[in-house]
């Protein structure tokens, strides 16, 4: 059995559009197990939420409340770089891709995972593009060094103000790089 698996909350709404409404914290639901399950090579894999983080594979404690086929999803996107928002076709029978722009919103299941960290959304990102035939943005951290260009924003990875290094760290980070270094 091929299972990727990490600890978060799901979190569902009926609908996509603009009419749902939002959840207020004294809704907010318990904290469940979330996992990306195939039985067999044979078997269509599963997105699954559990009552609870099952002790082992084959725990039976932890009841499975949601098995919704990978085959149903429509769409797959990172939110921010703890979470993932999952939509289902949630009608009867399968779609194919013509269809998918025609799905009312009604008709659509839609799960908010929050990660504990973002390499389990990197790790489901990779799991879900494996398994189906989506394609999962990755989101790229914003990061500046600052220095002299402080008055102008960096447009992307390729304008940062300065070489990430050794001797960078250490003027910017100081004591704090130092520390870390010894650790590496």
């Amino acid at each position: 059995a091929s299972v990727g698996t990490s600890f978060q909350s799901a979190s569902t709404s009926q609908g996509c559009g603009p009419e749902s409404t939002a959840m207020q914290p004294s809704q907010w639901p318990r904290r469940r197990w979330a996992q990306l399950v195939r039985q067999s090579p044979g078997r269509v894999p599963e997105f699954q939420v559990l009552s609870r983080m099952p002790a082992g594979l084959q725990d039976s404690n932890a009841q499975v409340l949601v098995a919704m086929p990978l085959a149903r999803l429509t769409e797959a996107s990172p939110q921010g770089a703890t979470g993932l928002s999952l939509i289902f076709y949630s009608g009867n029978g399968s779609i194919n891709e013509s269809e998918e722009d025609a799905i009312p919103a009604r008709s659509q299941l839609r799960y908010d995972i929050q990660f504990d960290c973002p390499s389990h959304l990197f790790r489901w990102r990779l799991v879900l593009e494996a398994w189906t035939s989506l394609s999962i943005p990755q989101l790229r951290p914003i990061v500046s060094l600052g220095g002299s260009s402080v008055g102008r924003l960096p447009s992307g990875w390729e304008d940062l103000p300065h070489q990430l290094t050794r001797e960078v760290l250490e003027q910017r980070l100081g004591s704090l790089w130092s520390d870390v270094r010894q650790n590496l």
